[in-house]
């Protein structure tokens, strides 16, 4: 692959998610990515010794809901957690997916 147009694929797409996120359009992909670093981050760092506050809505529903912080962080391994991830940003997009609709539905007449 030559140097351009490595350029055009992956320069430019991440320019553009950089212009996207500016303007305050985020793919619910990357959002759903970003929140579960944050969920491991703080069980990397505190463990499951402290109750993490968490500003995101549907961040804070799955892990208040769907998985309980104790239980899910003092149980789960190492080996799990790339399996995690991947089950939690297909929560947070379906549940995102269902706000956009409950939201939607709700100004219908």
């Amino acid at each position: 692959m030559s140097l351009r147009s490595w350029f055009k694929v992956y320069a430019l797409s991440d320019f553009q998610d950089m212009i996207n996120a500016m303007d305050g359009h985020v793919d619910m992909n990357h959002q759903a990515e970003m929140e579960a670093g944050k969920v491991l981050d703080v069980l990397k760092f505190y463990g499951a010794s402290v109750s993490p506050v968490f500003n995101d809505p549907i961040t804070k529903h799955l892990i208040s809901h769907r998985w309980r912080w104790y239980s899910w962080a003092s149980k789960v391994r190492e080996d799990d957690l790339k399996w995690w991830s991947r089950d939690f940003v297909r929560a947070y997009k379906a549940q995102a997916a269902g706000a956009m609709v409950e939201c939607s539905s709700a100004r219908l007449p």
